[in-house]
């Protein structure tokens, strides 16, 4: 069975609050590759890639 390829963390990550609302941005990468991918995750779980 092959295994899942690690997430590389971006140091840039953070939680954020804007007009009282609080949201995380995680930036993230595969492991080995080349692409950044952006994720806005909302209070409520839900989130923007």
């Amino acid at each position: 069975m092959e295994r899942e390829p690690n997430l590389i963390l971006s140091g840039a990550s953070k939680r954020i609050v804007e007009d009282r609302v609080p949201f995380k941005v995680d930036i993230y990468k595969l492991e080995g590759g080349n692409g950044w991918s952006l994720e806005v995750v909302k209070k409520d779980g839900t989130s923007i890639v």
